[in-house]
């Protein structure tokens, strides 16, 4: 079982899948074999228990960012560092802390849709667009 997610490591996806995280925090021998199916978000709890999420991405806008943004929500992320998924990629994140890797994509500026993205959130939350899985 997970503990309480401490991290998170977001990256956009390569378009084959085979985009290999990497940065600070995320080291991966390229002869495992994990290095090539690595997915767009990785959370680690304070056992360093990683969970891998394939859905989830940053740097761009869409519904990839939208999902990280909503899992980094519910496990208590600030919303200063929520911000910084859609023009961040890599981002890594640490609870309490400034993001230890943010680097702006350079081929996106943050907009007025950006800036209001938590509220995006909170509103798609209450809409009902995120379902419970208690629900499903």
């Amino acid at each position: 079982m997970f503990g309480t997610f401490q991290e998170a490591i977001l990256a956009r996806l390569g378009g084959d899948r085979r985009y290999a995280l990497s940065g600070p925090g995320f080291e991966r021998d390229v002869g495992d074999p994990k290095a090539w199916q690595s997915p767009g978000m990785v959370l680690r709890d304070e056992h360093g228990n990683e969970l891998w999420l394939s859905g989830c991405s940053g740097g761009y806008r869409g519904t990839g960012p939208m999902g990280a943004g909503y899992i980094l929500l519910k496990e208590g992320f600030a919303q200063e560092q929520l911000r910084l998924v859609l023009t961040c990629d890599p981002l890594h994140l640490a609870k309490g802390s400034a993001p230890l890797v943010a680097e702006r994509n350079p081929d996106k500026s943050e907009s007025a849709e950006d800036a209001d993205f938590v509220e995006r959130l909170l509103d798609a939350e209450a809409s009902g667009y995120f379902q419970s899985l208690q629900e499903a």
